[in-house]
């Protein structure tokens, strides 16, 4: 009986020493790191760089992640993560067995929704950071940003971002083609081999509804595509506009390679009218002004005629005044559609009519401009004549302008059949 007593009381030991060795490891806690994903000294956020393709509807992996820097206060162990932004987030665990700085990765999981520019929320300890990432389109390249209507000028609202690494550090111009009446563009400053990410504004109107495709210049000879929806009216708009800080630029064609930029700048008053003041300002020569003004009660459009070096005085044409208001455009036009401007004159010392003959060509063409593609074009053809005792007589040729539905003056010509002005941007309100 002793030695069951012995052998009873020595396993009671062992089970008393078993039981408080694990009541003690019961209460110890992983001692958790503390830290800042800022620098101490400047404040700044430390550096996240994003890494992979983000596509929506495609499910991120190991290779989707981002690296954060982390300044470590408290060596231990961490959990780094991001808010959940279009049905992905990122998440990082482990230790930290030193303090300084480091490198955490966060790794994506979910499967990003739609397309389009996604600011996440990274948290360590009591600090947080941003840090954006581009879901582009189903093909890799941009994705547009805002809603786009036909006829609704772009805004602020109207971007696009893309998501592309350059071998070479610099500052580089990124751009799309103009396509139905608008086209994205801006700047970017990038770090070789580093993933960035390119934020680009969106200028001019959209002129119908559809989808369009866009070819996305890097600026480095790389390219990529991506498409946009407008929704609303296939076809919209005026075909021309007198609306404030409107600008239309052009190829100045008889003076390569000087370009000029048409700005609606203000107001004038000129025979009991009230005008808008559209400034040119010539890349290699004057600043000029002039004026026109819209019905709109009719939808129709005039000019200030001023005949003061309109080199009619060479005709043979001499005028009783300086100004007249011509009516050379309306809104609503046929083909064959004709109106006279009808000025009392003296030609060759005989007294006599100036007839403006203005004509729509076509009510309905198709252009190409440097390269863009312009449809609802009308055509209009201008034709001096001076009439004597009712018989009216052709003097110069034929000039012809080009309006664009939604955009305005697209091209020119002279009575010769010389081109003029050739558009290449513009922005109307």
């Amino acid at each position: 009986m002793k030695r069951v007593y012995l052998l009873t009381a020595s396993l009671l030991c062992l089970t008393v020493l078993f039981f408080s060795c694990q009541k003690e490891t019961s209460f110890e806690s992983p001692i958790k790191a503390t830290g800042a994903l800022q620098d101490d000294v400047t404040g700044d956020c430390l550096p996240k760089v994003v890494h992979g393709t983000f596509k929506p509807g495609t499910a991120l992996t190991d290779s989707n992640y981002i690296d954060v820097g982390v300044l470590v206060l408290t060596p231990g162990t961490f959990t780094i993560t991001t808010d959940t932004v279009n049905n992905y987030y990122f998440v990082g665990t482990g230790s930290f067995n030193a303090p300084g700085l480091s490198t955490v990765r966060l790794v994506g999981r979910g499967t990003p929704s739609v397309a389009g520019l996604d600011d996440f929320t990274v948290s360590f300890d009591s600090t947080v950071c941003n840090v954006s990432i581009v879901v582009t389109s189903a093909n890799g390249c941009g994705t547009a940003l805002g809603t786009y209507t036909a006829g609704a000028p772009l805004t602020a609202s109207n971007t696009a971002t893309a998501q592309h690494s350059y071998a070479t550090a610099g500052t580089y111009t990124v751009g799309t083609d103009t396509v139905n009446g608008y086209y994205f563009n801006g700047t970017v400053t990038a770090t070789a081999g580093t993933p960035t990410i390119i934020n680009l504004n969106g200028s001019g109107t959209p002129l119908a509804a559809g989808t369009n495709t866009f070819t996305l210049k890097y600026g480095d000879s790389t390219t990529c595509t991506f498409t946009v929806t407008v929704t609303g009216s296939t076809t919209v708009g005026e075909y021309f506009y007198t609306t404030a800080n409107s600008w239309w630029s052009y190829d100045n064609v008889p003076s390569p390679p000087d370009t000029l930029k048409t700005t609606v700048s203000g107001t004038g008053s000129f025979l009991g009218n009230t005008y808008q003041k559209f400034t040119s300002v010539y890349q290699n020569g004057p600043t000029t002004n002039d004026y026109y003004r819209k019905d709109v009660a009719t939808g129709s459009f005039y000019r200030l005629f001023d005949t003061t070096g309109s080199g009619y005085a060479a005709l043979g044409v001499m005028f009783a005044q300086r100004y007249y208001d011509i009516l050379f455009l309306k809104n609503v036009l046929q083909n064959g559609d004709t109106w006279n401007n009808d000025i009392t004159i003296t030609y060759n010392s005989l007294p006599a009519t100036l007839r403006l003959k203005f004509t729509c060509v076509s009510n309905n063409m198709t252009v190409t401009v440097n390269g863009n593609t312009f449809n609802n074009v009308y055509q209009i053809s201008t034709q001096a004549l001076a009439g004597i005792a009712g018989t009216f007589t052709p003097i110069g040729g034929t000039a012809n302008a080009y309006y664009c539905k939604g955009i305005g003056l697209i091209k020119s010509s002279d009575n010769s059949g010389n081109p003029l002005l050739k558009i290449r941007n513009w922005q109307v309100f």
